[in-house]
């Protein structure tokens, strides 16, 4: 190559230079073009990047070819190449082929087309790392959807163009995700999820987005005409898992849902919104969407106060004790009591169903309850020292205890402290359908049925899992649910059909059986002609303070109308 040519190339290969770093894809009609300027110039008949992801694919030759220039006339025997390997192991080729019927390349030309093969792999693996950072940054690899970086990303573009108010934000949980990874297992269980999101997925358009918060939780953001196909959705869909018709699963989720208001101002407080209501959906109700607004504000503003007096309300002990008999139907005797908290703030009783659900959601729980468990000790001691009959009595645990491998440990030292005996105490549990749970809850069970200590199952015949966990678990009681004697007339034959064979079922199973929620001496006839003799209920008694409870068990004996 001449001296002239040789400058005039040098110029056009750092004009080539510029404009391929202001490129921002990695093949482009502007690749073509500027290849073609420097071609002519060269002798170039042909230009080519090749990826491999790995050396295996490299000796394979399985790699992702990019094709920049084709004139026709490359000489497939004549070329010069550039080959990296990157950090990660990617191969990475540039390869430029001479065109045919023209004299070999000198030195000189060879080394100009290296220039060229070298600018051009730089900027094509820079924009490749961009992409590789992108993908990395803002998308989920396991279902090959974008990641919640990526939702907020849509957000803020959103918002700079002025239109995120035309949107609904939605952040999903798929129900029951730990019974279908038992069912299919987790791998298949992920395909699941990405077919159930895919179905939303299929009806939105770019910026409209599904992105995978983490687990089975997700961020659905789409134009507000759309919010009730979603919606839809969100109800069930039915997704298939094997090959075979009968393998096929029923998925649905809970969402909260956030009409964007034209006045938000960042992508978090829409976040924060949807994760708001997401909350309340999943503790308070069993809606398909539950929708932020000024009466869902009124609730998180609850939830919080009660959060935040929680610790100083049981340092001032205004958590009381409150007595609901339990009495045998054979003599109307008192046999024993459940304890139920009261709050009572201001010379005022807070609901039950006010506090202890926002309590759940934490380990402020278990603070609670053992600070029940505390009371109760105290007052049965107190009884006993004054010579008063004293009955056994139960104690409401949370399932959020399981969590504690030394719940058995701490149960018993409260007990002991107060010297009472272990079989005047009653731990009560509620039904659990999680797997990890119940394994946990049964360990639970037989290391207090060793230390003499009864435990009963709440709310009997309102789970799904209530045969296995009577089965398997050591629960010496079993409560009646009192949906089982608020009976509609339609339902009345069905339900007391059930009602018989459950009591004696626990009967044959060596438990004894309690009766929740008995009103009237109808309830009471039910309950005998189906051989339940203890109960509980407004019949008898409302859950009572420790004073009036005490005059109960002075008497020991009702006389109901």
């Amino acid at each position: 190559m001449d001296q002239t040519k040789k400058i005039e190339c040098k110029v056009k290969l750092q004009d080539f230079f510029c404009r391929e770093s202001e490129i921002r894809e990695l093949k482009s009609t502007a690749d073509t073009e500027n290849i073609a300027e420097l071609a002519p110039l060269m002798r170039a008949g042909k230009c080519c990047l090749t990826f491999y992801e790995t050396f295996q694919e490299e000796q394979k030759k399985e790699g992702h070819e990019v094709l920049y220039y084709d004139n026709g006339r490359a000489d497939e025997e004549r070329y010069v190449f550039v080959r990296e390997v990157t950090d990660g192991g990617n191969v990475i080729i540039v390869k430029t082929w001479q065109c045919v019927k023209e004299p070999d390349w000198d030195e000189s030309e060879k080394e100009l087309v290296q220039v060229m093969n070298r600018m051009l792999f730089f900027c094509k693996s820079r924009i490749r790392v961009l992409k590789l950072l992108k993908q990395v940054t803002y998308y989920d690899e396991d279902m090959k959807i974008g990641n919640l970086k990526f939702g907020m990303y849509q957000m803020s573009l959103l918002l700079q163009q002025g239109c995120l108010g035309d949107y609904v934000a939605f952040f999903l949980n798929i129900r029951g995700m730990n019974g279908i990874n038992d069912l299919v297992g987790f791998k298949q269980g992920t395909v699941i999820m990405g077919e159930f999101v895919k179905r939303i997925s299929e009806h939105l358009q770019n910026p409209e987005c599904v992105c995978r918060i983490g687990g089975d939780n997700f961020l659905v953001l789409a134009k507000k005409e759309k919010a009730e196909k979603v919606g839809d959705i969100l109800q069930g869909q039915m997704i298939p898992y094997g090959n075979l018709p009968q393998e096929k699963v029923m998925v649905s989720a809970m969402a909260g849902a956030y009409m964007i208001p034209e006045t938000v101002q960042t992508p978090y407080e829409v976040m924060n919104a949807i994760s708001n209501a997401a909350n309340i959906a999943r503790y308070s109700k069993r809606v398909p969407i539950l929708y932020y607004d000024d009466s869902l504000l009124k609730v998180l503003r609850h939830n919080r106060q009660v959060e935040n007096d929680f610790s100083y309300a049981l340092e001032q002990e205004e958590f009381h004790v409150y007595y609901q008999p339990k009495v045998s139907l054979n003599n109307y005797e008192v046999k024993g009591a459940e304890a139920l908290c009261r709050w009572i703030k201001d010379d005022l009783i807070v609901p039950p169903d006010s506090f202890i659900p926002i309590l759940e959601k934490s380990q402020k729980i278990c603070e609670l309850d053992f600070f029940m468990l505390e009371h109760v000790c105290r007052d049965m001691q107190c009884w006993m020292k004054e010579g008063r009959q004293v009955v056994k009595t139960s104690v409401n645990f949370s399932r959020r205890h399981l969590l504690n491998m030394e719940l058995v440990d701490s149960i018993v030292k409260v007990i002991d402290r107060y010297e009472i005996p272990h079989e005047l105490i009653e731990v009560e549990f509620t039904e659990t359908t999680n797997e990890s749970d119940f394994i946990q809850l049964k360990k639970v069970v037989m290391e207090l049925k060793e230390k003499n200590i009864t435990t009963s199952v709440d709310d009997f015949g309102t789970g799904y899992s209530s045969l296995s966990l009577i089965r398997d678990v050591p629960f010496k009681v079993l409560k009646i649910d009192k949906s089982f004697l608020q009976q509609d007339k339609d339902m009345f034959h069905r339900d007391n059909i059930m009602m018989k064979h459950v009591i004696g079922m626990a009967n044959e199973l060596g438990m004894y059986c309690i009766a929740e929620g008995v009103e009237t001496m109808e309830n009471v006839e039910l309950l005998k002609e189906n051989k339940c003799y203890l109960a509980q209920g407004y019949l008898f008694d409302k859950p009572l303070p420790k004073e009036e409870f005490e005059k109960r068990l002075d008497d020991g004996h009702y006389t109901p109308e």
